[in-house]
């Protein structure tokens, strides 16, 4: 068995472990990361940067990158059967920075790339396998295609998501509900009449159809009813999907924010609808305040 002596010990790379690796790191504490997956995911569930994760990620770097590929949003702009209704503008947030718009596979290797800078690389095919803390450590063991490793820390961050093994092995309850309804999801190249810079909700007799251009000639088209594809505007020409995928819509909470020397973030602590882009965003300022905790 390998051990290994760290700070802090994060278990889960995606953007919610990975931005509390950077802000750790920021103020000098070396944490560990690990996760399951042997490389970063290749899709990308969140699109969206809001306004306050830029501002937190503006001190260690990831911001400026962030916006130099993506690309600003302004608003929604809302209707039924493609009748304009209303919109909802962004523009007068409090906040120098804009909505942006950048697929979460990207964000997750800007993170990455801002946290070798520092000297850390997160730990890939470990696996999860049990904890136990005194009040003085947290010991968590994970089994990897190497073998074992232990690792002995003053804190532990489960960021592992919504199915997390750390809480699960702590007997946290996730309470909540799920809605039936499965919402179909598709990355897919449009040619259409809608503004690039605003997102697109279109209200129909049995549900909704939402759009957000990823870039020029690719949106992200997803909706409560089956046959989205068909509900497009009038004169949209669909081309090549490049993923397709299903979700269904939760809010759910765990029972405890941290036991002990275990914090919880991200999808780990809560889960909510794709509404304003909360998951993500969400998780990147858990792990903020986790960081400034384990600074203090």
């Amino acid at each position: 068995m390998t051990a290994i002596r760290s700070a802090v010990t994060i278990v889960g790379a995606g953007p919610t472990g990975l931005a509390a690796a950077l802000f750790l790191a920021a103020r000098g504490i070396k944490p560990f990361i690990a996760d399951k997956s042997p490389e970063p995911s290749k899709n990308s569930r969140a699109q969206v940067v809001n306004p306050r994760s830029l501002e937190l990620l503006e001190p260690v770097g990831v911001s400026e990158r962030i916006l130099a590929e993506g690309h600003p949003i302004h608003g929604v702009r809302f209707y039924e059967n493609w009748k304009p209704l209303t919109v909802l503008n962004f523009d007068e947030l409090p906040s120098r920075y804009p909505m942006t718009v950048i697929p979460q596979a990207r964000t997750e290797a800007l993170l990455t790339e801002a946290l070798t800078e520092y000297g850390v690389t997160p730990a890939r095919e470990l696996a999860f396998a049990a904890l136990a803390q005194t009040t003085d450590e947290v010991r968590a063991r994970f089994t990897g295609k190497e073998g074992e490793v232990e690792t002995a820390s003053q804190l532990l961050l489960a960021a592992d998501g919504a199915h997390s093994t750390v809480r699960e092995a702590l007997h946290v309850p996730f309470d909540g509900h799920r809605f039936p309804e499965s919402w179909p999801l598709f990355d897919i190249e449009l040619n259409d009449p809608l503004e690039l810079d605003y997102a697109h909700v279109n209200f129909v007799e049995d549900g909704l159809v939402f759009l957000l251009a990823i870039r020029n000639g690719l949106w992200r088209v997803f909706g409560d009813i089956p046959d989205i594809l068909a509900r497009l505007p009038a004169g949209t020409r669909t081309g090549a999907v490049t993923w397709k995928s299903c979700f269904h819509i939760a809010d759910r909470l765990a029972g405890k924010t941290c036991i002990g020397r275990v914090g919880f973030a991200g999808d780990a602590a809560h889960v909510h609808s794709p509404v304003s882009a909360r998951g993500m965003n969400l998780g990147i300022e858990d792990s903020h305040v986790f960081a400034v905790c384990a600074a203090d």
